[in-house]
């Protein structure tokens, strides 16, 4: 059968957001000139996940139930696009809601033979938002308006659309980057979007075609920003090093760690800022010394190591990423390619 979209979904143990995200899938409208199916991969999830699947999938719709025991969304994601039958890969998460229109405008640059890759919009939900958020805060949540504000061209996860003769080229998400227990964090879709436009793809912008991100409450906390600034600075770090081949040394990254360590503790003592990691937010200024501060310590770890990437992108031959590798990385959206410049 002619498969001409894949939506794609990669999850792990969050069976009731999953629920309301294919709820929505459901009542999205399909373009009638198109084949479309879903890939659900399941990465190792212990709960309701598979019945879930089995039960709220669309109607009508083919549905391939993967399984990816190895964590990590980038592997997952490997998965999913490898049992995937559609020319076109449409991605989103197992906590947004799309809209009634939401293929077509998505995989219509596509087709018209504007681009081999869309960027969709993404809008954080109603009920997370806060008065004290800037577009700093929300884009950690994957919010696009930042990007709306900016001109930034790069790929989100929540809601994005890509040949697959792009990843004929590029062979996937790196492991070592995005969400799991063995990875960085972030800048899973940063490197990508990177690798394809350096290939000669088009990377069109669709941010008016957005969905909707409902993530966990505790992702606004004080612990879960500071936790997202260590794996964003972890991060930037891998792509410097292995992506852009940045030129630093141990000794610059040391003398810099340093000043920031020493910029936090100043900042925490005046005037006196103590926070629980139960509330809500983090003020701008800490956010960038935190990313600093990771970002030269794993620098440290990686000075003088291989890079995984040569001048022109291309993996190195041979170069597995290992799961006990001390050295990964992720990105949440960005204004460009390195949102906090890194001294």
């Amino acid at each position: 059968m002619r498969m001409d979209v894949s939506v794609i979904i990669c999850t792990l143990n969050r069976a009731p957001h999953l629920r309301e995200t294919l709820r929505s899938l459901a009542v999205t409208h399909v373009p009638s000139d198109l084949d479309v199916e879903l890939v659900v991969v399941n990465n190792g999830s212990t709960d309701e996940t598979a019945s879930v699947i089995d039960a709220y999938s669309p109607e009508g719709w083919t549905v391939r139930r993967v399984e990816e025991p190895q964590p990590g969304l980038s592997r997952a994601g490997n998965s999913g696009i490898a049992a995937s039958k559609g020319d076109i890969l449409l991605f989103t998460d197992d906590d947004v809601r799309v809209p009634d229109e939401w293929i077509g405008p998505m995989v219509a640059p596509i087709l018209q033979g504007e681009a081999e890759a869309v960027a969709g919009g993404v809008r954080l939900a109603d009920r997370l938002r806060r008065e004290w958020m800037t577009t700093a805060h929300t884009m950690l949540l994957a919010d696009t308006e930042v990007l709306h504000e900016s001109g930034g061209k790069r790929l989100i996860g929540a809601n994005m659309a890509v040949t697959r003769q792009v990843f004929d080229v590029i062979s996937g998400f790196d492991p070592a980057l995005g969400p799991g227990r063995d990875s960085l964090g972030f800048h899973g879709e940063t490197l990508v979007s990177l690798q394809l436009q350096r290939a000669g793809f088009r990377l069109a912008m669709a941010l008016d075609v957005r969905v909707e991100h409902h993530p966990q409450a505790d992702r606004i906390r004080y612990a879960a920003y500071a936790d997202t600034m260590a794996k964003q600075g972890r991060s930037d770090a891998y792509l410097d090093h292995h992506w852009r081949h940045a030129p630093g040394t141990r000794a610059r990254s040391l003398a810099a760690l340093a000043v920031w360590t020493a910029a936090l503790g100043t900042y925490r003592l005046w005037p006196p800022r103590r926070r629980a990691a139960t509330d809500e937010g983090m003020a701008l200024q800490e956010m960038t010394i935190r990313r600093r501060i990771a970002y030269h310590r794993q620098m440290l770890r990686i000075h003088g190591t291989p890079r995984r990437y040569d001048r022109l992108g291309h993996q190195r031959r041979g170069e597995e990423l290992n799961p006990d590798d001390r050295y990964r990385s992720g990105e949440l959206p960005a204004t460009n390619e390195h949102p906090l410049p890194v001294t």
